[in-house]
């Protein structure tokens, strides 16, 4: 991006002329401050300093005059060149002693200073209030979810149900011009859209532009709520089977209007993630006993749609449950697995935890024992650690008290860095 393109006056142009900007050139522009642009105090205060010295030298001069020292005498070039200056404000010095120049230079000084200065402010003050007005518009239109975005080709276009910490996570991890955020509920991200699942398909599409979809590599739905990421139930989901077939059939229809190449679809939820259908004749049974029930899994789902399509634009599942389960038996190694929780955790998620286990048909080797932790929220996990137990956690901020308290980093396990690592991209930093 060139210097040019990087200007807050330049930025604050593209604003009012309604043409999308990169969230780079938003956050300069944001982060840019009008006010400071005004005149500083010594550009405001200079030229009345000057004048000040103009009077007082002046009636220095007039008081004493010859009895004052003359500070060396200019030579005849320097003396003649200043009164010609002195002359635009019909002023001249009685003579090339230096004592007599000082009142005019200093009045002649003053004048081109505030001259300066005076064209320099109204400059300022125009240019200020043109991006303290962008700046305005701009933040309108984040909090709403239609701000115009210019991303870079090949971006992550994120698609969640009430906000998700994958995705957050993502925007945190890589360059702001890499991931858009798009939700059907207000979120707190600056670089998201705003789009409605249902409505006229020209809506949802102005969306789409306005997150730059069509240069987006793929795009990842996020189903699943953060405190079910890992070991998710029936209603662990904030997003429907519907839903999010309603998203991909949204997809290949944007596709196919722009004239673009199907996206790639990712979608992070269990594979078992289910809708039932009910079919039932009420002329021959109103109580429903003797109803036809369908019901349809994700995965089964997947499959369906996927025989319809491109080898490369295939649909993917990334299970965090299965990635999760696969961690804890590297990491248990044979050990006999007790899962640790509260009361009200282990209710929620103790069957599913053997379930899960037992489907990867994990099998003790000895008689050593390893404790796994974890619960809804990891407050309960970060105070019942302890140095040889694995940790399993959702929240990267409770990473560092962990290791605090002697917790090993490899026996932490987080879910959303196994996500974001299964999609490809590298933790950056250490959390």
């Amino acid at each position: 991006m060139s210097r040019n393109e990087l200007i807050p006056k330049n930025i604050a142009a593209d604003v009012i002329n309604q043409n999308p900007i990169t969230p780079q050139q938003m956050r300069v522009l944001l982060d840019d401050d009008p006010a400071g642009r005004s005149l500083k105090k010594i550009e405001k205060y200079g030229p009345p300093a000057l004048l000040g010295v103009h009077f007082l030298t002046l009636a220095t001069l007039n008081q004493w005059g010859d009895s004052l020292p003359s500070f060396g005498t200019l030579p005849p070039l320097v003396h003649n060149s200043l009164q010609a200056v002195h002359n635009f404000s019909v002023n001249a010095a009685d003579s090339p002693a230096l004592r007599e120049h000082i009142p005019y230079i200093s009045l002649d000084l003053a004048g081109t200073w505030g001259l300066i200065s005076g064209l320099r402010g109204l400059l300022l003050g125009r240019t200020g209030k043109k991006i303290e007005a962008s700046q305005i518009e701009v933040l309108q239109r984040i909090a709403e979810g239609i701000f115009r975005y210019e991303m870079v080709p090949d971006h992550s276009a994120v698609f969640v149900g009430n906000g998700d910490r994958i995705g957050e996570l993502l925007q945190e991890l890589l360059p702001l011009d890499q991931v858009m955020l798009y939700s059907h509920e207000k979120i707190t991200s600056d670089v998201w859209q705003h789009i409605q699942q249902t409505g006229r398909q020209e809506e949802i599409f102005e969306s789409l532009d306005r997150g730059d979809f069509k240069h987006a590599r793929e795009a990842v739905l996020l189903p699943v709520k953060d405190e079910d990421m890992f070991l998710p139930d029936e209603i662990g989901h904030d997003m429907t089977l519907d839903e999010i077939r309603l998203m991909i059939d949204i997809f290949d229809a944007y596709s196919q209007e722009r004239g673009i190449p199907q996206k790639e679809v990712v979608i992070v939820g269990s594979p078992a993630m289910s809708q039932t259908y009910i079919e039932s004749n009420r002329l021959i049974d109103s109580s429903g006993i003797d109803a036809i029930r369908t019901t349809v899994r994700l995965d089964e789902m997947v499959a369906q749609l996927n025989e319809g399509r491109d080898e490369n634009r295939q649909i993917k599942i990334i299970d965090p449950t299965e990635l999760v389960m696969q961690k804890v038996m590297a990491l248990a190694n044979g050990r006999d697995i007790s899962f640790i929780s509260t009361e009200d955790s282990f209710r929620r998620y103790g069957e599913r935890f053997f379930d899960a286990l037992s489907q990867l048909d994990y099998k003790p080797t000895g008689e050593e024992a390893v404790n796994v932790i974890y619960n809804i929220t990891d407050i309960p996990t970060q105070t019942t650690a302890s140095t040889r137990d694995i940790v399993i956690i959702i929240d990267p901020k409770m990473k560092e008290h962990l290791l605090q308290r002697g917790v090993p980093a490899e026996q932490i396990i987080l879910v959303p860095e196994l996500v974001t690592t299964e999609l490809g991209i590298e933790m950056m930093n250490e959390v």
